[in-house]
């Protein structure tokens, strides 16, 4: 069977990708909560990271699935071969292809 992005982004659950997401969304929670009143541009940007968290773009999920990976080189044994298959496809995953 031909890997297609729900193979990578299972991938990407398996590596971490679940458990990294919830902490920064509770971390920016936090954040906005801790906001001073007012907060101005700040704020906005803290919304718009929450946001993006919440419905990640693949972007996003390269760029923390690189992160987990970096972080935890035995990893990329789950990525890296996912990653080359669909690097075609999907542009973004080159980074994550070696």
């Amino acid at each position: 069977m031909q890997p297609n992005l729900s193979t990578f982004l299972q991938a990407a659950m398996d590596v971490g990708l679940a458990d990294r997401l919830a902490v920064l969304r509770d971390d920016v929670e936090r954040a906005i909560d801790d906001f001073p009143p007012g907060g101005g541009g700040w704020r906005v940007r803290l919304e718009g990271q929450r946001a993006r968290l919440r419905s990640p773009d693949l972007d996003l999920v390269v760029r923390l699935v690189g992160v987990l990976c970096d972080e935890d080189p035995s990893r990329r044994a789950r990525i890296i071969p996912v990653a080359r298959s669909l690097k075609a496809q999907f542009p973004v995953l080159a980074k994550l292809a070696s």
